[in-house]
């Protein structure tokens, strides 16, 4: 058990130290002269507190024991700012532990204005930067064989409206056909953002009718000018 401060009785000054043994290393201001005698000073001890210090610890317990009273709070004060010094003295064990409370702030968890650090939302399995470029990658490189010109679907457009569809305009249909084809035959993410991912999953649904009739009616509507 370790004292943060005392106060003594007879000069009203604080004493700091961590333990009765470490007595040596304090100092103290005496009679608001600013004098400053260390405690090793015998003479200090004799002339103020009238006891001598003693340097064994087992011996300091046997002889310096709080009397033994009828009244409890004769022997044990209720504040700890008279009493222990310098009548006698108390070692560690005896003197009452001082719980200080301090107010400390709310973790950031507990306080929704405070930022949040961005390590508190560190993942391992988060993607790299570069996963979407890398990923898109070797999708591509699974359809090195197929040939884009020589799909269903490009020879229907092509016959039809002289062209292929640009990115742009199946963006604007990509909404729809999300909402209109089934799970299994509806395009995903990268139809909507390669080309040859497009046509190789047009080239895959277009054996369906049921599937190509809506591509096409949709087609048609976004690559025909209105009037």
């Amino acid at each position: 058990m370790l004292v943060d401060q005392i106060v003594l009785n007879d000069f009203n000054r604080p004493l700091n130290f961590s333990s009765i043994s470490q007595y040596k290393i304090a100092n103290l201001e005496v009679n608001n002269n600013k004098v400053s005698r260390k405690l090793s000073d015998r003479s200090f001890f004799e002339k103020y507190y009238n006891i001598v210090p003693v340097e064994n610890e087992d011996e300091m317990n046997d002889m310096f024991q709080p009397p033994q009273t009828q009244n409890e709070s004769e022997s044990y004060p209720s504040s700890p700012i008279s009493g222990f010094f310098p009548t006698s003295y108390m070692t560690v064990q005896q003197i009452p532990a001082m719980i200080v409370l301090v107010p400390m702030p709310a973790p950031y968890t507990m306080n929704p204005n405070l930022p949040i650090p961005s390590t508190h939302f560190h993942d391992r399995h988060k993607h790299p930067v570069h996963y979407e470029k890398d990923r898109i990658a070797k999708v591509l490189k699974t359809m090195d064989t197929v040939n884009v010109h020589e799909t269903a679907p490009y020879q229907w457009m092509k016959k039809e409206f002289g062209r292929a569809i640009t990115q742009k305009e199946f963006n604007h249909i990509y909404p729809t056909l999300k909402l209109t084809i089934p799970g299994k035959f509806a395009p995903n993410r990268d139809a909507s953002r390669n080309q040859k991912v497009k046509f190789y999953w047009l080239a895959q649904i277009w054996n369906n009718e049921q599937v190509r009739e809506i591509v096409q009616n949709l087609i048609q509507k976004v690559m025909l000018p209105t009037f």
